[in-house]
């Protein structure tokens, strides 16, 4: 039995879509502006150290986007791209 591995949420941070392999995590967050962006994580394995730990990838992605759900059509789009699948969480 896999148990998911608890990622750190980020200031702001009103959503999240995980990939369906749960390797990749995109948070949606609130700017201090009331527009949102996304942020990607991505899980990663320590073969020498034998861990999993959630990774940020440097920056947000490219987009500012006027509601949640407009950030989260284009998150799950960019997640579908990857893997064909997607799950929210929050």
């Amino acid at each position: 039995m896999s148990m998911q591995l608890k990622r750190e949420l980020r200031a702001g941070e009103v959503r999240a879509i995980l990939s369906a392999d749960g390797q990749t995590c995109i948070a949606i967050v609130k700017r201090s502006d009331g527009l949102f962006w996304c942020f990607e994580d991505i899980l990663i394995y320590d073969k020498d150290e034998d861990v999993r730990y959630w990774s940020a990838v440097e920056g947000p992605r490219s987009g500012i986007y006027g509601t949640i759900e407009e950030a989260e059509r284009d998150a799950q789009s960019s997640l579908a791209r990857d893997t064909d699948s997607y799950s929210s969480v929050g």
